[in-house]
């Protein structure tokens, strides 16, 4: 059985063929608007006599590649992993009923999480106290019995 994760990525030709056309379509609104708006003597000559589209149809594009551009960065941002950690002190999960540390994971994803490895490192630090006297020559004394 493989159970390797799934690793998802932006295609980039699509995001930027998509981010391309919401440009191109606010270009052609802002043409259109212009154009309609130009002084006739401007309109009647060369590039301004050239029509591409009408206001209607250059706001319909641009509405609909603005729209199509959002609605697919919110389904990117719904998919997109969401792994979590905390960490507490519980009692009884330790033998002879004692205190011990619990890490937990949580996928708030909506698909499936696989661990494919784990490690964990343990990090003991000494409390801070009465230091020891040093030796001659550098070295601690030892600590006395308990």
């Amino acid at each position: 059985m493989n159970t390797s994760q799934r690793v998802v990525r932006r295609n980039r030709v699509l995001s930027g063929l998509l981010t391309w056309l919401v440009h191109l379509s606010l270009l052609l609104l802002a043409y259109s608007v212009w154009r309609e708006n130009a002084p006739d003597s401007l309109a009647d000559s060369w590039p301004w006599k050239l029509q591409l589209l009408d206001i209607q149809s250059a706001t319909t594009a641009a509405v609909g590649s603005l729209g199509a551009s959002l609605a697919r960065a919110q389904y990117a941002r719904a998919v997109r992993p969401a792994l979590g950690y905390f960490g507490q002190v519980k009692e009884g999960m330790a033998p002879d009923d004692r205190l011990a540390w619990v890490c937990s994971v949580l996928n708030a994803a909506q698909d499936v999480a696989v661990v494919e490895q784990l490690g964990y490192r343990v990090v003991l630090i000494r409390p801070r106290g009465p230091r020891r006297p040093r030796r001659p020559g550098g070295r601690r004394a030892p600590c006395p019995a308990r």
